[in-house]
């Protein structure tokens, strides 16, 4: 189940963005301070071409955090990121991905969605292409480089890619 990130949620998200494994991941790796954390929410609250989103896999139990931004209704796509509960059990992410994948296209009425990922990333990479995502575009340009300098993949996801690796998805989260 996805619910729209609250404050209530501000303190666990900021745990699992500042967890060394989730960090060395993010477009920018340094620490989140709680104000930083929470001016951050304040300029959520107001943008309306962002959505945030806490996976609950069971109904209690929070285990990541899903967004898109700069949501476009003329372009009808959005860039995609979401980071786990460092010590979430393996197959959280698909099933968190499945769930927002089709928020996204069902809610939104999005046709594409883009990603850019960390060069270095080659889990979420891999995870990227089995949700049917293809590459567009690697590059030292500054554009698709991160705050470190490292360079970014550009994945990008057309709804009907999804249409037809959505099943696919749904087998291996059946037989995780």
């Amino acid at each position: 189940m996805l619910k729209e990130l609250d404050e209530s949620y501000l303190q666990i998200v900021l745990n699992w963005r500042n967890h060394p494994k989730v960090r060395r991941s993010m477009t920018s790796m340094n620490l989140i301070s709680l104000d930083e954390h929470i001016a951050w929410f304040e300029r959520y609250q107001k943008n309306e071409k962002d959505k945030w989103f806490i996976f609950f896999p069971k109904k209690d139990t929070p285990e990541g955090v899903v967004y898109f931004k700069n949501i476009s209704q003329k372009n009808n796509d959005a860039t995609w990121g979401f980071y786990k509960n460092p010590e979430a059990k393996k197959g959280t992410g698909l099933k968190m991905s499945l769930e927002a994948l089709d928020w996204a296209f069902d809610k939104l009425k999005l046709t594409q969605i883009n990603s850019y990922i960390r060069i270095s990333n080659i889990q979420s990479i891999n995870m990227h292409k089995t949700l049917g995502f293809v590459e567009i575009s690697e590059s030292a340009d500054a554009c698709f480089m991160d705050v470190n300098h490292e360079d970014m993949l550009f994945m990008s996801l057309e709804k009907q890619n999804w249409i037809m690796a959505k099943g696919f998805v749904t087998k291996i989260i059946k037989n995780l």
